[in-house]
């Protein structure tokens, strides 16, 4: 589910001075520091990093979309909302995917993400584009497993989605759960249909779709387009992963 179309960027205002407030449950990196769940938020602490003097302007940050799973192996993993401050922990999450897995996620090939595209990634204003983002914590870091997103379509209600998640984490129900947390924000957002595409040799995302009851038509040029139609059973949030 890939080749998504993303709004005009956010735009970074380094003059305003920023708020500090916590997110229950998610804590960023070595050193600490909580992300706020508003207007406008400080880049925390990572790895000993000290931050930038930068603040972000995003509509609201989907707090509730925040949650902590377990997935079929008892790990457990936080799913949240990204911010801007995750652009170093997507990169180290591309860079550690396959070059196969790499142009699946791109539909092309793709060594590394330009800055424009990490930029996209993570500047998210949660209206027309919502991000999420899967992590572990262990030894006082972060790692990112899984990527997920929409962006709405010219027409309001319909979105493009796009999702990837590490190899040593599939068929765990992690890529399940993120699009089922995706649906349930589209559909609460208005969004009434959502598409992407895929490779049609991509077996694993094909079966996912299938049992996310999406509709997938004939391939074209080794490409199969997926829809489905969001309902109001999509409003309900989503539970723990299943086999």
């Amino acid at each position: 589910m890939h080749r998504t179309r993303f709004p005009q960027p956010v735009q970074f205002d380094r003059k305003k001075r920023s708020a500090h407030c916590d997110v229950p449950g998610v804590q960023s990196g070595r050193g600490g520091g909580y992300v706020k769940p508003g207007p406008l938020a400080r880049l925390p602490r990572r790895d000993g990093i000290k931050p930038h003097a930068m603040t972000y302007w995003s509509h609201r940050y989907p707090a509730e979309l925040i949650d902590v799973v377990q997935l079929t192996g008892g790990e457990r993993v936080v799913i949240r909302p990204v911010l801007p401050q995750d652009q170093e922990l997507l990169v180290r999450f591309f860079h550690e995917l396959s070059p196969a897995a790499r142009c699946r996620r791109f539909m092309h090939p793709v060594n590394e993400p330009s800055l424009k595209i990490l930029r996209q990634f993570t500047q998210v204003d949660y209206v027309t584009h919502v991000a999420l983002i899967a992590e572990i914590f262990a030894d006082g870091r972060e790692t990112v497993i899984g990527e997920a997103r929409y962006v709405r379509t010219v027409e309001q209600s319909s979105a493009e989605v796009s999702l990837s998640v590490a190899e040593r984490w599939q068929r765990k129900g992690l890529a399940k759960l993120m699009l089922s947390k995706l649906e349930y924000g589209a559909a609460a957002g208005g969004v009434r249909r959502i598409i992407g595409e895929t490779f049609a040799d991509n077996e694993k995302m094909m079966s996912l779709a299938r049992r996310a009851g999406f509709v997938i038509s004939d391939c074209v040029r080794g490409v199969v387009r997926l829809e489905k139609t969001l309902t109001m059973q999509d409003h309900k949030r989503p539970c723990e992963a299943s086999a």
